[in-house]
């Protein structure tokens, strides 16, 4: 059949959503209200999917023909059936956007992005799904990549605070936490009133590698040492920094030691509670989720700039060619 007359089923478009990590493992209803979402769009060896240089605006799953990935004068790589192309992008809000052509005919299942933000506005299992899947995919890239990734953090501008932090100096802290910068003041106020102020002497140990990752600890004040045996891994959380709340996100253990270099404050709480935040609150969720997704993009520009072979598969999913 020639691509222009392709359509593509029902059971097709699961097919095709299931092989994507970051949406596989989701429960078939879940999928299925995702799938209803899609049409089938097909264009024509040398038309654009996305532009560079315009926000994108839907995420493509390539179910026939090859796309090539490009960002400047840098090649991305080579999309073909059952990569998904502009999630990463759209999901951490890029403006600039990437250039997707068509190599060959593509026919491709389009998720309009207006749509997937009601999805994942109006779906707290899902929004929580891409949450866990897009942490656990940043863990993995600061295994591959630490130098990349340290270079990709944001850095964080809370004010000083050297601890017993009431209720309006908690929600001005937060404030300037970027994962809770567009939060609105009854999200923070519920948010802040839910933390436990602690202190730690110099030399306590937060956590140990392998531990289960639960907390989130909000560093307030001082130097938290963390350590891992990885080569060139070098995290230096800041005031602001949610120590922790990557791996708890992700729902796996704790991927290094974090042992206090002097005394320190925290606000810490159960990653239960940045849950409860996120449901009631989907826009403070979806900023979490953006800003998780910057520094993953960030951290594959860093490594396509150096000449190494990204690995984009956790994102941009099936198979993606150098």
């Amino acid at each position: 059949m020639r691509a222009e007359g392709r359509h593509v089923g029902r059971m097709e478009r699961l097919l095709h959503l299931r092989t994507l990590p970051i949406l596989g493992t989701l429960s078939p209803h879940d999928l299925g209200l995702i799938a209803e979402q899609t049409r089938t769009r097909v264009f024509e060896s040398g038309n654009h999917l996305l532009r560079q240089g315009e926000p994108i605006g839907a995420v493509h799953i390539i179910v026939e023909g090859r796309t090539l990935l490009r960002r400047g004068e840098q090649v991305l790589g080579h999309a073909t059936t059952g990569a998904g192309v502009g999630g990463l992008g759209f999901l951490s809000r890029d403006a600039n956007g990437i250039d997707a052509v068509a190599e060959t005919d593509v026919v491709a299942l389009e998720l309009d992005g207006d749509t997937l933000d009601e999805i994942l506005e109006d779906h707290f299992s899902i929004l929580q799904h891409v949450l866990r899947e897009t942490s656990r995919g940043l863990v993995d890239l600061w295994h591959e990549a630490p130098r990349e990734c340290l270079a990709a953090q944001v850095p964080m501008r809370a004010p000083g605070f050297a601890g017993d932090l009431d209720l309006v100096e908690r929600m001005l802290f937060l404030r300037e936490g970027l994962p809770f910068i567009r939060s609105s003041a009854s999200a923070l106020a519920d948010l802040a009133r839910n933390l436990v102020e602690l202190q730690f002497a110099p030399g306590t140990v937060l956590w140990r590698r392998g531990e289960p990752a639960r907390q989130v600890q909000m560093l307030v004040s001082g130097r938290v040492s963390c350590a891992a045996p990885i080569p060139d891994f070098a995290l230096q959380p800041e005031p602001g920094y949610p120590l922790g709340g990557l791996d708890a996100v992700a729902g796996g253990p704790r991927w290094y030691d974090a042992v206090c270099e002097g005394p320190v404050v925290t606000l810490s709480g159960d990653v239960e509670i940045l849950f409860d935040l996120f449901e009631d609150n989907a826009q403070v969720g979806l900023s979490y989720l953006a800003q998780v997704a910057r520094v993953h993009l960030g951290a594959l520009e860093h490594i396509v700039t150096s000449g190494r072979q990204a690995r984009l598969l956790p994102f941009f999913g099936g198979n993606l060619e150098g």
